[in-house]
Parts: C-alpha cells; sequence; structure tokens
C-alpha cells in the first residue's frame, strides 16, 4: 500500500513537472475536421512552398499536413531561417473562414548543426587532450 502511494506522488510529480514543458499542437487536417475555431490553438505543419508572401512586417503563408492545408497570417517579425518547405508551429485562432491569424510563429530546424562555410561541425572528443 505504501509502495502504490509512493509511486501515484511520484507519477503525479513527473506529470506536473511535464506539464508546463509540454507543446501541444494540432495538424491542418485535425484543426480543420474538429472544427477549433475560435479558440487559442498551435498549429503544426509544413510552410508550403512558394506560399510565403512579405509585405512590411505582414507574413502570409500556408502551412499544411499534406492532406490539408491553412491560410495563415502573421504580424511581426520573422527569424532569418523561416523559409517555406520547412515545418514551424504558429500559434493563434483560426477563423470560420479558414484564415488562421499568428501572434507567434516558431521554426523547426533540423538537428544538424553545420559551421560557417557549410562545414559539418565536430565536437572536441573527451579525453583526447593531453594530461599534466
Amino acid at each position: 500500500m505504501v509502495i502504490a502511494v509512493v509511486l501515484a506522488v511520484i507519477g503525479l510529480m513527473a506529470v506536473a513537472g511535464l506539464n508546463g514543458a509540454l507543446v501541444l499542437y494540432r495538424t491542418p487536417s485535425e484543426a480543420i475536421h474538429q472544427r477549433l475555431f475560435g479558440r487559442p490553438l498551435r498549429l503544426g505543419g509544413l510552410v508550403e512552398p512558394g506560399s510565403l508572401r512579405l509585405r512590411g512586417d505582414v507574413a502570409r503563408f500556408r502551412l499544411t499536413d499534406g492532406v490539408s492545408t491553412i491560410r495563415v497570417v502573421y504580424t511581426g517579425p520573422l527569424v532569418a531561417t523561416f523559409t517555406p518547405g520547412q515545418d514551424a508551429l504558429v500559434g493563434g485562432e483560426l477563423a470560420r473562414d479558414g484564415a488562421f491569424t499568428a501572434s507567434q510563429v516558431i521554426v523547426k530546424h533540423s538537428n544538424t548543426y553545420r559551421a560557417p562555410g557549410g562545414k559539418p561541425y565536430r565536437p572536441p572528443s573527451i579525453g583526447t587532450g593531453s594530461r599534466r
């Protein structure tokens, strides 16, 4: 009995700790089919190639999951790594007409770091230095 209570407490602590770290999002297909209109929402998908239009600080693009596509309008600065054909996460609200007004854009990037000039980065090996 005591072991069950201890395990339950540890489980609750783990879930509570993860709760702030989790970023939940919907795909465009889920948002459309579940009719998630008029409420705060995060969408994740691919920035459709050829869809990005910039005018001043307003960016218009389409976010797709390969099945459904949603038009996104974002006003604000975009990071230099934001390009069509890459994954992105947008936060905002989906209108009934299918347009998503984003207040936040997060760009997903590759796990591979490339040094300037495109050369692969190789971190120094541990234990290869000289010992004194």
